[in-house]
């Protein structure tokens, strides 16, 4: 039982840091798109607002 749940632990770490991994770089580039959108959003009504 001991051994199945060390197995099953060490098996779940991994795609755990994994996934952190991931979700950092997604949650990066997210942020950095919704910057650009900001400025994009920003030129475009200054432009209609001219």
């Amino acid at each position: 039982m001991i051994k199945a749940k060390g197995g099953k632990g060490m098996s779940g770490r991994k795609p755990w840091e994994e996934l952190n991994k991931k979700e950092k770089l997604i949650r990066a580039v997210l942020m950095i798109c919704a910057v650009l959108l900001g400025i994009v959003l920003a030129k475009l009504s200054a432009d209609f607002l001219r």
